[in-house]
């Protein structure tokens, strides 16, 4: 346990850590002006140093704070306690949806309906505000005492209007095994990158396993998405086929073949759940398919140990700018009658993509 302020301990009492992760530690207090339990999640001293780090912490307080569904969780107060900042949840007691999996295995068919009705609903609402999630997972769902969902963990989410990116052209952001082809690509996301996830999801929860295995590798992975994922009738026969071909809809692998909101998901399941079901998603017609790209032919250890040719001509631009950078700060003083040069070629990078090689540098 952190040795926390005086300060902190007057607002703050009973405070056990009941969690942790790469950017924060999550704690469990008693709010003494409120007199209630809430959870207190407080950034690590070495992330605060990542400015990366630190503004999707920020952009999370900003996002869920924007946010009020009864099924996303509620971000209540902000602080900071020694040069950190901190926020404080409402506190969900009861399990992930990750541990009800592993330990019960697949969900009754109503009840794994039911729940992705919720979480398409409170995606419509968060989509409706300009916030896409993009890190939707069964650990990011977590159940209150009574049963009720609660989306968590906005720290990867974007929002649609915000000139800012957090993240770089071609680096894939989320958790592998609920990516949406596009995320793995490092492409542009929208809801429909949320509509994959919940796809994966639900097929997880009427199955027990992922519809494709996940993997680190995301050219591994992107291969295996591509190809088509073993039918839900083939592992639970009892399900109904309406739900197979609404999970098709949600799991396309071009955004454009897929469901385009999470509120026509939502009715799909709803028709489902219903005696008298209206078949409303089966009015929309998604546009033509294109056709799928290739995955590239394996590479052979020899190709495997050769550097790209990209990667290459990024490395050798670096070093020619470098070069010019160094001669004419050595050049210029001289040619000034002395003095410093404001130049400075330390700064430029090469980044490889997927796609291409970025260049970038920062001089004065």
């Amino acid at each position: 346990m952190p040795e926390f302020s005086s300060q902190f301990l007057e607002l703050f009492a009973d405070i056990e850590e009941i969690g942790a992760g790469g950017m924060a530690r999550v704690f469990k207090a008693n709010q003494r002006a409120m007199n209630r339990t809430v959870a207190i999640k407080l950034i690590h001293p070495l992330a605060v140093r990542d400015t990366a780090t630190m503004q999707r912490f920020l952009q999370e307080a900003r996002i869920t704070a924007k946010l009020q569904h009864p099924n996303i969780i509620k971000i209540l107060d902000t602080g900071e306690e020694a040069d950190l900042p901190y926020l404080v949840f409402e506190l969900i007691e009861g399990r992930t949806l990750e541990d009800r999996i592993r330990r019960e295995g697949p969900l009754a068919i109503p009840d794994a309906l039911k729940l992705a009705v919720d979480v398409c609903d409170a995606l419509h609402y968060a989509h409706d505000h300009g916030i896409i999630h993009r890190d939707l997972k069964p650990e990011n769902l977590l159940f209150t005492r009574d049963g009720v969902v609660k989306i968590a963990d906005f720290g990867l989410a974007k929002l649609e209007d915000s000139s800012r990116r957090l993240t770089g052209i071609g680096f894939s952001v989320g958790t592998p095994g609920y990516m949406s082809p596009e995320q793995v690509l490092g492409n542009e996301t929208d809801g429909r990158s949320d509509v994959f996830a919940v796809g994966v999801m639900l097929y997880e929860m009427l199955t027990g396993v992922l519809p494709y295995p996940s993997h680190n590798d995301m050219n591994v992975m992107l291969e295996r998405i591509q190809e088509p994922y073993p039918p839900l009738k083939s592992r639970r026969p009892e399900v109904p086929d309406s739900a197979e071909e609404l999970l098709t809809g949600m799991l396309a692998f071009e955004a454009v073949d897929r469901f385009q909101s999470a509120l026509e998901v939502k009715q799909g399941l709803e028709d489902i759940l219903k005696p008298g079901k209206t078949k409303r998603y089966r009015r929309i017609k998604p546009p033509p398919k294109k056709a799928r790209p290739k995955p590239a032919p394996p590479r052979t250890s020899a190709q495997s140990n050769r550097t790209p040719l990209y990667v290459a001509a990024a490395v050798a631009l670096v070093v020619i700018l470098a070069g010019v950078g160094l001669a004419v700060s050595r050049r210029l003083p001289a040619a000034m009658g002395g003095g410093s040069s404001g130049l400075d070629a330390s700064g430029i990078t090469a980044t490889p993509g997927i796609r291409a090689a970025y260049i970038s540098w920062a001089s004065s």
